[in-house]
């Protein structure tokens, strides 16, 4: 993890250095439903945020650079009417791909991901209560997504986007995200 974090910033870095008048930074909550797969292990909507950085490679494409925290509110499961199991589930996205824009209010873009996933179980019955630490795992995936970037201000834009994530333990979950991008 701290790794990840290291190499993060010193791609921030280079970015900063060598772009530093085109680069957007953003920052935006985002709101998590289960995904379509049926087989998703989000238990109900998730709320976090993310961080969202972009460095132009053409007029009409640039290489975008994601992280973000999502929490999902604890889900709690009757087994029987004799235990009840709960769930708590956090993910940590780390984002890089392109970002492609069709003109200048709509884009596309597809991710390439890297998440942090962090799941707690407990199982409590009417005589006993067993809790299990938080452990935390990688999973690698990808997601796609569709968007509007209106500008607000000078160099201000209302960022609203929709992205679909999967990855390869089954967690798939459709975001809804509203930020605001600025260029410095």
């Amino acid at each position: 993890m701290h790794r990840i974090i290291a190499l993060l910033l010193v791609v921030v870095g280079v970015i900063f250095n060598s772009n530093a008048q085109q680069i957007k930074i953003g920052i935006g909550p985002e709101i998590i439903s289960p995904g379509f797969s049926g087989l998703s292990t989000v238990p109900s909507k998730g709320f976090g945020a993310t961080l969202h950085f972009e460095m132009p490679i053409t007029s009409k494409s640039s290489l975008m650079l994601r992280v973000g925290y999502i929490d999902f509110p604890p889900l709690e499961l009757n087994l029987f009417n004799i235990a009840k199991l709960g769930l708590e589930f956090t993910v940590i996205p780390v984002e890089l791909g392109p970002k492609i824009y069709f003109s200048k209010l709509i884009y596309f873009q597809a991710n390439a991901e890297v998440f942090f996933i962090g799941g707690k179980v407990g199982l409590t019955s009417s005589d006993s209560k067993v809790e299990a630490t938080t452990e935390w795992f990688r999973a690698y995936g990808g997601a796609i997504g569709l968007g509007i970037e209106p500008e607000i201000a000078e160099r201000i834009n209302l960022d609203i986007s929709f992205r679909y994530a999967l990855n390869q333990v089954t967690v798939d979950y459709i975001s809804t995200r509203i930020g605001l991008n600025y260029q410095l």
